[in-house]
């Protein structure tokens, strides 16, 4: 590849990754929103009504692995960004994941497992950790006078 093509490739990352989180917060929100309507139906009719739309989240939150994961094991996601661009970018696609999965977990609430909340949460401080950690390991590093 040549130089050009790798500047159309960070300039994509950098313009869909918003987009993708933006999307990912508000089926968040949404779900979060019509969780008692769909509880009540369940409660009251004993079935859990499950939509075409159970496919596409599913599809729109596996869909920020692909990325998240090239961008940390890639040579490539290595010569477009820098150390901390990579890896802010690929949590951020990491982070969308979580949130949709989080999404699919309250959607179907009364007929999920207890547990995936737990596996849900898990990733999710242990993402946060891990980005805590290196960003205060990179920081330190960079200061001149301590």
């Amino acid at each position: 590849m040549i130089k050009g093509d790798f500047n159309k490739e960070r300039e994509r990352i950098i313009k869909i990754l918003p987009v993708y989180l933006t999307v990912q917060v508000v089926m968040l929100v949404m779900t979060y929103l019509d969780f008692s309507v769909y509880a009540e139906v369940y409660r009251m009719q004993k079935f859990l009504v499950v939509t075409p739309w159970l496919g596409a989240w599913f599809l729109l939150a596996m869909a920020g692995l692909i990325p998240g994961i090239y961008l940390l094991v890639s040579k490539t996601g290595k010569r477009v960004f820098n150390e901390v661009e990579q890896a802010r970018f690929s949590l951020g696609w990491l982070f969308g994941v979580i949130a949709g999965l989080l999404t699919l977990g309250i959607r179907f609430m009364p007929v999920m497992p207890g547990w995936y909340f737990y596996i849900v949460g898990g990733l999710f401080f242990l993402l946060s950790a891990i980005y805590w950690t290196w960003n205060k390991r990179h920081t330190r590093a960079n200061e001149i006078f301590p």
